[in-house]
C-alpha cells in the first residue's frame, strides 16, 4: 500500500497521465473520411492476416493457367494464387503502413481541429 502511494504522488508531481490510452480527439463532431480510414485500416489488416495464414488451406501447389501469382513461404512450400488475390497477398502491409500514414498526414493538417490527449 505504501508503495503504490508513492507511485501516485510520483505520478501526480510530474504530470504523467493515469490511463496508458493516448491519441487524438476531434474537436467537433468525427469527419466521415476519418471513420471510413478507420473502418477500412482495420477492415485491411483482418483481411490481410486471414488471407495469409489462409494461404495454406485453400491455395493450389502446382501451377495452372489460372493461377500463375507466386507466394513463396519459409518453410519452402510454394503456392499459386488466383490473380485476384495474388496482387493483394504480397501488398497488403504497405496499403496498411499508406493507411497509418495518410492518418498523420491528416493530423498534420488538421491540427486546430484536433485535440491530443
Amino acid at each position: 500500500m505504501v508503495g503504490q502511494c508513492y507511485v501516485l504522488r510520483v505520478v501526480k508531481e510530474v504530470n504523467l497521465p493515469l490511463r496508458g490510452k493516448q491519441g487524438v480527439r476531434w474537436k467537433g463532431e468525427v469527419p466521415l473520411y476519418w471513420r471510413l480510414l478507420r473502418i477500412f485500416l482495420i477492415f485491411n489488416i483482418v483481411f490481410g492476416l486471414l488471407v495469409t495464414f489462409s494461404i495454406p488451406f485453400w491455395a493450389r501447389k502446382h501451377p495452372d493457367s489460372v493461377h500463375t501469382p507466386v507466394v513463396s513461404f519459409r518453410s519452402a512450400d510454394t503456392y499459386y494464387l488466383r490473380p485476384s488475390v495474388g496482387w493483394y497477398e504480397p501488398g497488403w502491409l504497405f496499403i496498411v503502413i499508406g493507411l497509418i500514414a495518410s492518418q498523420w498526414v491528416i493530423v498534420l493538417i488538421k491540427t486546430e481541429e484536433i485535440e491530443f490527449r
